[in-house]
């Protein structure tokens, strides 16, 4: 199993518990905190495989990534209201901005709250009918388990991020490559919009 060996930065730490609890109750997180093995005042990144192991044995496969899924959704509120560069794109000077300046913005804030956070480097390349966005060192598929494949938590960001970026808009989301540490989502915008 391939470990992510740098300790999660104290802010963003404390984000997981908030986020578990809130999807899975006091008690339940307390409980796959017990099982698992892991102090709470100490998530690290190296104890992210055995959170997803413990989920995996509790709840089976696809609940537990339904559940990292549910995670890097709420996350994203914790983020946006308490990461600097997405505080920014809050205020009313960029909130009106048109849809083709804000996504870039977001994307770029994005982007730092990662490689700051998880070492996660993530780039965007617009085509004709949405973005491919990469993103490396990401720490969900860097596991070699075939069990748990795909970023869930990942996927969930990047969801709740564009539905804030513009909640009228219907957008899928593809993982279409998972392996080695490096995921590939491909963004549509579905065509009612």
């Amino acid at each position: 199993m391939t470990q992510i060996n740098h300790p999660l930065p104290s802010k963003f730490a404390q984000i997981f518990p908030y986020c578990f609890e809130e999807i899975l109750g006091r008690k339940d997180w307390d409980s796959l905190i017990q099982n698992s093995g892991i102090n709470t005042g100490l998530i690290q990144g190296n104890n992210i495989p055995a959170l997803q192991n413990e989920l995996i044995k509790r709840y089976g496969l696809k609940t537990a990534q339904g559940i990292w899924q549910r995670v890097g959704r709420v996350a994203f509120h914790y983020i946006r209201r308490h990461f600097n560069p997405f505080v920014q794109l809050t205020r009313g000077e960029n909130r009106y901005k048109p849809f083709s300046i804000r996504l870039p913005l977001g994307l770029q804030a994005l982007n730092e709250f990662l490689s700051q956070n998880l070492d996660c480097q993530l780039s965007v390349i617009t085509q004709e009918k949405g973005w491919q966005i990469d993103i490396d060192h990401c720490p969900e598929c860097s596991r070699d388990e075939v069990d748990q494949q795909g970023s869930f938590f990942l996927r969930g960001l990047l969801q709740e991020y564009l539905l804030w970026i513009d909640a009228r808009k219907d957008f899928r989301i593809e993982e279409t490559q998972c392996v080695g540490g490096h995921c590939r989502f491909d963004v549509r915008v579905n065509p009612t919009n």
